[in-house]
């Protein structure tokens, strides 16, 4: 995971107390894909979008039904939603696995 966003459009590398880690760059912008649009979904992408990281129509949304999207898009009406998880993977740049593990 660290690979992937230390060469993402949408992260820089930060050190604090000697750890690496990444955050998301203000003045940048790229899609991001949900896998699943749970509470786990929804608290990432509500506190991406309320800091300005991304925008709206690029972020892409899958879940099973239809029934799950439904409170996502209703709540953020500017973002893709589908029941495709290949839908999201073939739009995002960066992919969030927002299942639980059993699943």
């Amino acid at each position: 995971i660290c690979d992937l966003y230390s060469q993402s459009i949408l992260a820089e590398s930060k050190t604090c107390l000697g750890k690496e880690f990444f955050v998301m760059s203000s003045d940048t912008q790229g899609t991001l894909g949900f896998i699943g649009c749970g509470q786990m979904a929804m608290a990432i992408l509500e506190g991406l979008l309320s800091q300005n990281k991304v925008e709206q129509q690029n972020v892409w949304v899958a879940a099973p039904s239809r029934r799950n999207t439904d409170g996502m898009s209703q709540k953020f009406p500017g973002i893709n939603v589908t029941t495709n998880n290949s839908e999201v993977v073939a739009h995002a740049r960066i992919i969030f696995m927002c299942v639980k593990p059993h699943i």
